[in-house]
């Protein structure tokens, strides 16, 4: 497995391994199914700004998860938090994708040096992704309960971060 920077030739894989996410799982609340469109517009956006995409893929060129990261906030003052996005394909769980998945993230916010803090938000229920976050030192920050509903059930938010030291002297306003 290789991890790399995502092309636009992966975003029929990307889209398929968050539509399963959508349609199977409360790990996205998005009820409608991701479109071609939609996803090359954010795979420019990401692109066009400098935020990574990274895909594990498999010798075949099988893709088994991406990474993200996006602004948290268009606030000025919220220039340097964003918040990350980990989507494994269900026949990758459990094989180590994500982990290499978020050392890529992790790696490319430290190298940036415009990346203070890393804020996940993960359903209450998805113990795989906070058990993630916490192996790469995110601490649980927050918890809303029945913020959310997906499947006739209420769904508790949890917010996650991990803060990349930054000299607070050095920061351009």
């Amino acid at each position: 497995m290789q991890i790399r920077a995502a092309s636009h030739n992966d975003l029929p894989s990307l889209i398929d391994i968050q539509n399963q996410a959508i349609l199977n799982s409360t790990a996205s609340w998005r009820f409608d199914e991701l479109t071609l469109e939609e996803r090359t517009q954010w795979l420019d956006y990401q692109f066009d700004t400098g935020y990574p995409v990274y895909v594990a893929e498999e010798e075949d060129g099988t893709v088994l998860g991406y990474a993200s990261y996006r602004p948290f906030d268009t606030i000025t003052g919220y220039r340097y938090t964003v918040e990350n996005s980990v989507y494994v394909s269900d026949l990758a769980h459990g094989k180590g994708v994500g982990s290499k998945l978020m050392q890529a993230m992790i790696d490319h916010a430290n190298d940036s040096n415009k990346v203070h803090v890393i804020l996940a938000n993960i359903t209450g229920d998805n113990l795989a992704s906070q058990k993630l976050h916490r192996k790469f030192g995110f601490v649980k920050v927050g918890h809303f309960p029945e913020a959310g509903h997906k499947f006739d059930q209420w769904l508790d938010l949890t917010y996650w971060q991990l803060t990349i030291p930054m000299d607070p002297v050095l920061v351009e306003d």
